[in-house]
């Protein structure tokens, strides 16, 4: 709902850094990423100047769905995929659950960091 609040969640997190690798704070895990602190720094300068607000995130039935149909497919396999064991793709379960006007992303989040909404957040950042 405010970008620049957000924000200084975020600007904690600059000290996780040790060059491309990360380690969340209150974890063992490390992860190497690309970018290294370069992407958080340009996620916090955007979101810092960001002048509109934007509305909470909020859970959408059909999409509940559609993961709970994904994770009753792959969690059994341990697959990571956004293509379902019975080969059914992440476009189809969409539709199959919801209807939706415009565009819209699966984007999956996986591991110890993926506890909290607000880490799956700060990792799309």
């Amino acid at each position: 709902k405010n970008p620049d609040a957000y924000a200084d969640n975020l600007v904690d997190l600059v000290e996780c850094y040790n060059g491309s690798e990360f380690k969340y704070p209150g974890s063992d895990k490390t992860f190497t990423t690309k970018e290294g602190v370069n992407a958080l720094e340009d996620a916090i300068e955007y979101l810092q100047t960001c002048q509109k607000s934007f509305p909470p995130l909020t859970l959408v039935d059909g999409l509940c769905k559609s993961a709970n149909y994904l994770c009753e497919q792959n969690g059994p396999t341990g697959s990571l995929s956004t293509t379902c064991a019975d080969g059914t793709e992440s476009s189809d379960r969409l539709v199959k659950y919801g209807s939706w006007k415009g565009r819209i992303l699966e984007l999956l989040s996986f591991g110890p960091c993926s506890d909290s909404p607000r880490n799956i957040v700060t990792q799309w950042l």
